[in-house]
């Protein structure tokens, strides 16, 4: 049952995380630097696959926080997410954009910057779902 609710709170993160990549790549927030960085004349209807894509890799970031870092609250979501953040996500952006010198330092950040803020929300939005959900499941006896 708590591999069921895990799942659960799963899949409910990777929907949040996925309207949040919705919102920041909108060109209101992040969409211009992104199409400014593609070719000229790049056919947008081809981003059905990718966004596919995107959404299971949402999905499973979302299932690996709840079953590798088990049930927590969102502020051990908080603290662990910008440990991770500042660990392998930081070193990883200067380390691709040091060998990557003819790409776009502003695309860079803001894709950077997007999967940071996917993995801290991640963790705490699973960790809230945790707080909430677990410790009633528990109270009525279902586990």
């Amino acid at each position: 049952m708590l591999m069921l609710v895990l799942f659960g709170i799963s899949l409910l993160t990777a929907i949040a995380l996925f309207m949040f990549g919705g919102i920041w790549y909108s060109q209101k927030v992040f969409g211009k630097v992104m199409m400014d960085s593609m070719p000229e004349g790049e056919d947008c209807s081809k981003m059905k696959l990718p966004m596919a894509l995107e959404f299971v890799s949402c999905f499973l970031l979302s299932l690996g926080v709840s079953f590798i870092f088990g049930p927590f609250d969102w502020y051990f979501g908080l603290i662990n997410s910008a440990i991770l953040v500042l660990a392998i996500i930081f070193p990883l952006a200067v380390s691709n954009y040091a060998w990557s010198p003819k790409r776009s330092i502003k695309l860079s950040l803001v894709e950077y910057g997007h999967r940071a803020l996917q993995i801290m929300i991640s963790f705490m939005l699973v960790g809230w779902l945790n707080s909430i959900i677990l410790p009633r499941l528990l109270s009525n006896g279902i586990f």
